[in-house]
């Protein structure tokens, strides 16, 4: 029995631990209460005091509760005495209850305790204390307000009766009753000396206040208060001209922004259109001019990035300037595969453009260096990233194509349109604290909202502002027209047959971010790789067999066996997408190798990186060189920017793709 006991006794401390160790806002969300009543008695007396009752009944709904408190505006009174807080019994009996009186800041504090209660308890208590310097005094009227429900408050209010008792007979006509806020619907009821305000179902924060105004002389003893000329000042900025300012300052909140679009829209027109050159262009299936792929790439979408770097690569490659060579670098993490690029002698400056020279120069340390591994190319260019685009910027506006630099120009426009931004913040932020007074600080702040979307909206149209000359406009309507040959290359009628047109535009189609898509549609027909590429098999030129991992050699695309790379010695290397896998069911065997992949289309992927393709003839090839290629373009990219080199259109050749506060605890 001790055993069980004392078993029982350490549960019971385990769980007054466990309610104690509860946050207590956790506790707070448990409790919850209404006011059934919260009624008010403004006795006015002859002196100027009045004497306030609160007769306050609660129904407890939840939770454990024993402490009361209410918080009384100092602001425009000029004293509070005389505080006694009671409850009220079932049978009228009235309890004095202890409490506590303190003043902080502009308000009075007080609080009191009572007997726990619990959820279906319903207590009575009353707050009675003597206001003085409450009455204001005009030469031709007084007057009263007073916040009778105090909208600091938790928890709703069911029902309330504000009585008002004047000292003297007042004819009802004689007196201006209001109450706010107009929301809570109040009724104001004149009586014969004074008068009852009546108010329903106040949720909680928000609270009710109620104003009277009666005849000069009705409070004979009443003087003016301190505070009464300051508190006139205000209430006359919050009735008459807060409102006032409010539509005002909603007006040009709603008429900022509208103005401020069709001046974006009256500036682009005027200073940011293209000269109008008609129709499109035919579709041309060849370049327009001789203008390089970076700088064609720049006249369509304005901007210098990382595809104009590996697109400056490639011609650099299809000039001679460079080589490429796939490597195998054990010291990379993940793939091994690296690349070579090297810089053919002898070096001349003076035959390439200044953004290409930029690239080179930084490259190969002004032709000092003779090569350059692909995996440290990031670390050596990526401070030249500034000075290439500004070259290119520059190439444009010395072809005549842009009226000024386009980057110079966005920046213009989008360093106008972020120091507007900023300066309607600040301008919002100072004038609502020091305008409060005159105007709601939300309404305040559209004006300056407005006048910030109209800075955002400037520096999203900064990216169109830059303005090609007439001869530019029509130069990109050609180019754009010989794009779109590029992006759907494989509607042309025989292009399988014109393999090189892979190694002329491939610059072109990487300037033009269709380098993905350009590689993707080429690897099915048999497209030799560019002169200038060399594969890990092959590179240096030498003549020799390409082998699979198991030492046989790996068939050509009719049956013959493939030689490596070099400058196009050998037969043709095949290029096939970055993706291994067959296309269609069965198995594909090849002529020469004796080399087979599986069937039903599970994927021909039999060396990790090779791809096999079905030419239309019953044969196919296992091939890994246009992985490699694949890995070039992604690495250049990495190495020159970070960003992907080109995504492009659709699938291959032949296929688609208040005021005071109440509260209990």
């Amino acid at each position: 029995m001790r055993i069980f006991g004392l078993a029982r006794l350490l549960a019971f401390f385990a769980a007054a631990l466990c309610i104690l160790a509860l946050p207590a806002s956790a506790q707070e969300e448990t409790k919850n209460l209404v006011w059934e009543r919260y009624d008010v008695d403004l006795n006015v007396q002859p002196n100027g005091r009045v004497r306030v009752t609160e007769t306050q009944r609660i129904r407890y709904l939840s939770g454990f509760w024993r402490n009361g408190g209410r918080k009384i505006p100092l602001d425009r009174v000029d004293n509070i005495t005389g505080v006694q807080v009671s409850e009220v019994g079932p049978g009228g009996q009235v309890t004095p209850l202890p409490s506590e009186i303190a003043r902080q800041g502009d308000e009075l504090q007080v609080s009191w305790q009572y007997a726990p209660a619990t959820a279906g308890d319903v207590r009575t208590f009353r707050l009675e204390y003597t206001v003085e310097g409450v009455v204001r005094v005009y030469p031709d009227n007084q007057q009263l307000r007073w916040i009778a429900i105090p909208d600091e408050r938790r928890f709703p209010v069911e029902e309330s009766t504000v009585t008002l008792r004047l000292p003297g007979n007042v004819p009802p006509q004689q007196l201006q009753l209001e109450s706010y806020p107009e929301r809570a619907r109040g009724e104001e009821l004149p009586q014969a000396n004074g008068a009852v305000y009546r108010v329903h179902d106040l949720p909680a924060f928000q609270g009710f206040e109620v104003r009277a105004q009666f005849p000069a002389g009705t409070v004979p003893g009443a003087t003016a208060p301190q505070w009464q000329q300051q508190a006139d000042r205000l209430d006359y900025l919050n009735e008459n001209v807060q409102p006032r300012n409010n539509f005002i300052l909603l007006g040009l909140g709603l008429l900022i922004p509208a103005a401020g679009l069709v001046g974006l829209l009256a500036l682009w027109f005027t200073r940011g259109k293209d000269p109008g050159v008609g129709r499109d262009a035919e579709t041309l299936n060849q370049p327009p001019s001789d203008l390089p792929a970076p700088l064609a790439g720049v006249l369509l979408d304005e901007q210098a990035d990382v595809q104009d770097v590996v697109s400056t690569i490639l011609s650099l490659a299809e000039r001679g300037v460079i080589t490429i060579t796939q490597q195998t670098n054990e010291e990379l993490l993940g793939s091994t595969v690296d690349f070579e690029l090297r810089l053919n002698q002898p070096y001349n400056p003076e035959n390439l453009r200044p953004y290409e020279r930029v690239v080179v120069d930084n490259l190969f340390h002004a032709g000092q260096t003779e090569s350059v591994r692909m995996s440290e190319a990031k670390g050596r260019f990526m401070a030249a990233v500034p000075a290439f685009k500004d070259q290119l910027y520059e190439e444009v506006v010395r072809a005549g194509l842009f009226r000024s630099n386009p980057e110079r120009t966005r920046r213009t426009y989008r360093s106008l349109g972020i120091g507007l931004a900023v300066l309607a913040v600040l301008f919002g932020c100072g004038a609502s604290a020091l305008l409060s007074a005159y105007a709601d600080p939300f309404f305040i702040l559209l004006p300056a909202l407005g006048l910030a979307a109209v800075g955002v909206g400037l520096v999203a149209l900064s990216r169109v502002m830059p303005v090609k000359t007439l001869n530019g406009a029509v130069e990109a309507s050609r180019w754009q027209s010989f794009r779109n040959y590029l992006a759907h290359i494989e509607r042309t009628p025989d292009i399988a047959q014109d393999k090189g047109a892979f190694e002329r535009y491939l610059s072109y189609a990487t300037a033009f971010n269709l380098g993905r898509s350009w590689l993707e549609k080429f690897s099915s027909v048999g497209t030799p790789a560019p002169a200038w590429y060399r594969s890990a098999m092959g590179a240096g030129g030498r003549l020799e067999d390409a082998v699979d991992p198991f030492g046989m050699p790996v068939p050509g695309p009719f049956g013959r066996r493939r030689y490596g790379g070099g400058f196009g010695m050998g037969g043709p290397i095949i290029i096939v997408p970055p993706f291994g896998g067959g296309f269609g069911g069965g198995g594909h065997r090849s002529e020469g190798g004796g080399i087979v992949t599986g069937g039903d289309g599970a994927g021909g992927d039999l060396f990790g990186n090779s791809g096999l393709f079905d030419f239309g003839d019953g044969r196919g090839v296992l091939d890994r060189t246009s992985g490699g290629f694949g890995d070039l373009l992604d690495q250049a990219s990495d190495a020159f920017g970070g960003a992907d080199w080109g995504g492009g259109g659709a699938g291959g050749f032949g296929g688609g793709s208040g005021g005071g506060g109440a509260d209990f605890s």
